[in-house]
């Protein structure tokens, strides 16, 4: 149910935020870019997956807040 989805929306936004903050760490590495140009590009897909799963359940959060607050 949504009550159900709206009490464990914080935590997958902290794991996907604590993910996302790990990759930033290790593309900030020097040698990061001095890797192989596929391992590159996985990285970059999977930052911007990240930052779109961060978005969505964010909306989602919002969204259900306010059903909650309306009902």
């Amino acid at each position: 149910s949504e009550m159900r989805e709206i009490k464990k929306l914080p935590a997958r936004i902290e794991s996907l935020e604590e993910k996302q903050a790990a990759l930033h760490t290790n593309m900030a590495e020097l040698d990061f870019y001095r890797r192989p140009p596929e391992e590159i590009a996985a990285a970059t897909k999977q930052l911007k997956e990240l930052e779109q799963e961060i978005s969505n359940a964010y909306e989602r959060w919002e969204y259900l807040e306010s059903i909650e607050s309306a009902g």
